[in-house]
């Protein structure tokens, strides 16, 4: 009796001191709100549910709560099922990520036949990212992306990579649309009916799908939302692809899969196995690309993770496997705080320090009051580098506004000693030291990169330089044209027919228009018999021909 009481006792959770429980509820603060948007929470020790709690409304408009069960949008947390899918299908002799994509979807060009599988699993197969090349070609518009027919066909036409293949690692959510791809004609269904026979039930997770068309209904399911001057304004985008990101799921489904991950079962050990087999190529300083998940560590505790954001969405799913702790966060505020919260959590979970304090306290009442002497020397212009995205910050009724180029004008809100945000499309700047009663540059925070901008006066563009960027440029692959006109001293850009605003010349031979593309010439002459495109990082050397 005393040897099967023992086994029970190790069998059960661990339990949250009184005093961990307290600091994790101070870290959930931000979303304990009745009348708004917030996020649901889930702690995991071996897969077993520790703690788990929704906070905040799921339906603004309905005023239904989030809960445990509610399902919620996880955006790129979606990419490690899709691999999970593509396993298992290896494991049953169907395909191996040894094979070229083609060998799965043959009407792709015959040059992308050196790409394989891994490369599209390990984001090396320097594919440009559809997303990006969308929000080029739509004027920045994510209301019209591409279905899965259309992908195919914008692939079909597409000569070139953002790098040689399996040269670099760079992050592509065209690759596991294709894996996606892959696992339905393989499976010869959709995709939420493969990844529920390959995944989803060998786990026991119930409750998970793909949101894989606009007009699917689905109980329980969580709505996004971001906030704006009157309130809350309703985010209604759908994507037409699904696996690289469109999954909803619920807490309780993700404790099966922190199971998975934290303590595989002998039979799961070869699956489990091929998920945590890291690229060669490092992603970064201190971090792996494995199957759809980060490797790296948090503090000195090594950590298996993968983020999401999708329309307002925003999550983050973590692993610590030396202890077998788990931690899932998702919110449906358009804020970044999952990430945030969820690193905080687990920092209180393994008991680890926080990060060295920043220059900014960490709370409001211990900021220096903002004065107008204050504000004044964050006021002016500034230029992100090297996007040469010119930035005016202007002072109005004691409130701090940006206006970036060829954009809305904004309300930044305090959020740290020189830190000012704007929730909508979490962007985050964070100024300089003021010296010589001026902040001599600040820094923009915004979907994982950092753009430093000293202050500084716009290039002052010749005549004849800016003569040299007139005309009208066309895409062979993408079958659309860039327009540049002149307009009292400045270029005025149109792409595809959409207007796109003035661009700014960093120099003579740098084009940036709307913070998101940059433009260079190719070739010589009095005007540029060529330019090549990067759209956002992701989708780059675009070639547009003058014609």
């Amino acid at each position: 009796m005393t040897t099967m009481m023992l086994a029970l006792c190790l069998l059960q959770p661990p339990t949250l001191s009184a005093e961990k429980q307290a600091a994790i509820a101070e870290v959930l603060k931000p979303w304990r709100t009745e009348d708004g948007p917030g996020g649901v929470v889930a702690i995991y020790h071996n897969g077993e549910i520790v703690m788990q709690e929704g906070l905040g409304l799921a339906d603004l408009e309905q005023g239904t709560r989030l809960t445990p069960e509610s399902r919620i949008d996880i955006g790129s947390i979606t990419k490690q099922f899709v691999v999970a899918s593509i396993v298992r299908l290896e494991l049953e002799g169907k395909l191996s990520q040894e094979d070229s994509i083609r060998k799965h979807i043959p009407e792709l060009p015959e040059w992308v036949e050196a790409i394989k599988l891994h490369h599209l699993i390990h984001h090396t197969s320097g594919l440009r990212d559809y997303l990006n090349m969308s929000v080029m070609s739509n004027g920045g518009d994510l209301n019209h992306t591409p279905d899965p027919d259309e992908l195919i066909e914008m692939m079909k036409k597409q000569r070139e990579t953002n790098f040689p293949i399996g040269a670099a690692a760079m992050y592509c959510n065209t690759g596991y649309a294709l894996l996606a791809e892959v696992v339905k004609r393989t499976e010869k269904t959709d995709l939420t009916t493969a990844t529920r026979r390959l995944v989803w039930e060998p786990l026991g997770m119930k409750d998970s799908l793909y949101d894989a068309s606009a007009d699917l209904l689905v109980k329980q399911r969580a709505n996004s939302y971001v906030r704006n001057g009157q309130g809350f304004l309703a985010m209604r985008l759908r994507a037409s692809i699904v696996g690289d990101g469109g999954m909803l799921t619920t807490t309780g489904d993700m404790a099966k899969w922190s199971r998975f991950l934290a303590t595989p079962t002998e039979a799961e050990r070869p699956w489990h196995e091929a998920m945590l087999k890291p690229s060669p190529r490092p992603f970064g300083p201190g971090m792996r690309y494995a199957g759809g998940l980060f490797l790296d560590k948090l503090g000195t505790a090594t950590r298996i993770q993968h983020g999401g954001d999708w329309s307002g969405f925003h999550a983050m799913f973590t692993v610590f496997p030396e202890t077998g702790w788990s931690v899932f966060t998702a919110g449906n505020d358009g804020t970044q705080l999952s990430k945030q919260m969820n690193d905080q959590i687990a920092r209180i979970l393994l008991d680890l320090p926080e990060p060295a304090a920043p220059t900014a306290p960490a709370g409001s009442q211990d900021w220096t009051p903002l004065t107008p002497e204050i504000l004044a020397a964050y006021a002016g212009r500034y230029v992100l580098k090297p996007i040469e995205l010119p930035i005016e910050f202007s002072v109005e009724g004691g409130k701090l506004f940006a206006l970036p180029q060829g954009q809305p004008k904004i309300e930044l809100t305090r959020t740290g000693e020189r830190e000012f945000s704007y929730a909508a499309v979490q962007a985050k700047f964070t100024f300089d030291a003021i010296a010589e009663g001026k902040s001599p540059a600040v820094v923009l925070d915004q979907g994982g990169a950092k753009l430093r901008g000293p202050r500084g006066e716009a290039f002052a563009a010749t005549a004849e330089q800016r003569a040299a960027w007139v005309g009208e440029f066309w895409s062979e692959e993408l079958e659309y044209a860039i327009v540049v006109t002149e307009k009292e001293g400045a270029l005025q850009v149109k792409i595809n027919g959409h207007d796109w605003g003035a661009g700014t010349l960093g120099n003579a031979k740098q084009l940036s228009v709307g913070g998101f593309l940059t433009i260079t010439p190719e070739g010589r002459g009095a005007t540029w018999p060529a330019i090549r495109v990067d759209a956002g990082g992701r989708a780059s050397r675009l070639l547009f021909t003058r014609r």
